[in-house]
């Protein structure tokens, strides 16, 4: 899965609102994410892709 593919998924479950639900655990982890959790990890993500971005220029 590509990380454009997650981090979309995430954003989209957070935006849905499903917050903790069986929705929020896509790969069939067993635990549930909060949406706070989907939040950090949507933003984590955004962030790496920047600094990626950057330091390949």
């Amino acid at each position: 899965m590509s990380v454009w593919t997650n981090l979309r998924d995430r954003i989209v479950r957070m935006l849905l609102g499903y917050g903790v639900s069986k929705a929020a655990d896509s790969q069939n982890t067993g635990w549930v994410e909060t949406r706070e959790e989907i939040k950090k990890t949507a933003v984590n993500t955004a962030v790496e892709i920047a600094r990626d971005k950057v330091l390949r220029k």
